[in-house]
């Protein structure tokens, strides 16, 4: 029997989703208690091999709450899934502004100036998506996108980062890149199924 299968028979859906929720705090959790500890860390000990382990708990827990969800074929509430897309998006760019004044290196505040208008625009796409009862999760350039980011962040706490800032700098400029690419995608995809469906073609007025 399929784990799906057996969690859909045997499981009740509040489970499923309290647990992805839990989930969701831990890892939101974790990602403060590292910027904490590099916020209070000495001047020399700024770039760690364990900080840089922790962190990357935290980003390959990215995404198991949302699997663990879909489990079942409710899936999330509302609020569930409101909870794991602004949490991450609080939490990654508390991280970009930690490690851009901790470190004295203004690249990171790159990623964020690309993600905060990318993430609204593409917020409001996926509401809309949703109120049209239809498809709104993450394409696979989108997580390809989380992905790249969150290689980049864990070298970023690492001692990788001190030594070779320049390759780190180019992995910033492609997680940029890659922010908007996805976006645009997204937004493009989004537009054709509400056109499909008769609905009104969302317009972005820049």
């Amino acid at each position: 029997m399929r784990l799906r299968e057996f969690v859909e028979n045997n499981v009740p859906v509040e489970a499923v989703r309290q647990v992805a929720n839990w989930t969701t705090y831990g890892r939101i959790g974790l990602n403060g208690a590292v910027l904490g500890n590099l916020a209070n860390a000495q001047a020399d000990e700024t770039y760690t091999l364990g900080r840089a382990i922790a962190y990357s708990v935290v980003a390959l827990a990215d995404g198991i709450d949302g699997s663990i969800v879909r489990l079942h074929s409710a899936g999330p509430t509302p609020e569930g899934a409101a909870l794991d897309q602004e949490g991450d998006k609080a939490a990654d760019y508390a991280t970009d502004i930690t490690l851009a004044l901790k470190h004295r290196d203004p690249w990171p505040l790159l990623n964020l100036a690309v993600n905060v208008p990318r993430d609204y625009i593409v917020n409001g796409t996926r509401a809309r998506l949703r109120e049209a009862g239809l498809d709104a999760k993450a394409q696979k350039l989108g997580k390809y996108k989380t992905a790249l980011k969150g290689i980049t962040n864990t070298l970023a706490f690492s001692p990788v980062a001190e030594k070779a800032p320049i390759a780190i700098r180019g992995l910033r400029v492609g997680s940029a890149i890659m922010s908007i690419v996805s976006g645009v995608s997204f937004v493009r995809d989004a537009n054709r199924q509400l056109s499909e469906a008769k609905q009104q073609p969302l317009r972005i007025v820049v």
